[in-house]
């Protein structure tokens, strides 16, 4: 965790331990007792966020995924809801940071004798 996020790991371990570590290659504790108490941290900790690559804690994601669903709602009783146009945006995968444009770099091949002969172009 420490090549992670050194800061991070260090305020998680403030924050939720009282335990103020400054040199982390000098530790007042042993190792293996540090490691335990990281392990220990919870999904809202900074370094857990880090390592599953989110932004949001657990509460903040289920209030835009709440806030979310409810758009859709309140869309689908619209008159661009009826006509399925003007689609609510998502809170959510702005928050985190999701692009919702479809990737360019996808290709599509009519006949599996296409994708052969792309392959073998790339080849040489």
């Amino acid at each position: 965790m420490l090549h992670i996020g050194e800061d991070l790991l260090t305020c998680d371990m403030a924050e939720t331990y009282h335990i103020y570590i400054i040199d982390w290659y000098n530790p007042p504790f042993p190792l293996s007792f540090l490691a335990k108490l990281a392990v220990g941290l919870g999904e809202n900790s900074r370094i857990s966020r880090k390592l599953t690559k989110t932004k949001l804690n657990l509460s903040q994601t289920m209030q835009a995924v709440i806030i979310d669903k409810l758009a859709t709602l309140i869309w689908q009783n619209s008159k661009d809801g009826s006509k399925g146009r003007n689609f609510p945006e998502s809170v959510y995968k702005k928050l985190e940071g999701i692009d919702e444009k479809p990737k360019d770099d996808l290709m599509k091949f009519e006949t599996p004798e296409d994708f052969e002969e792309w392959r073998r172009s790339k080849m040489r």
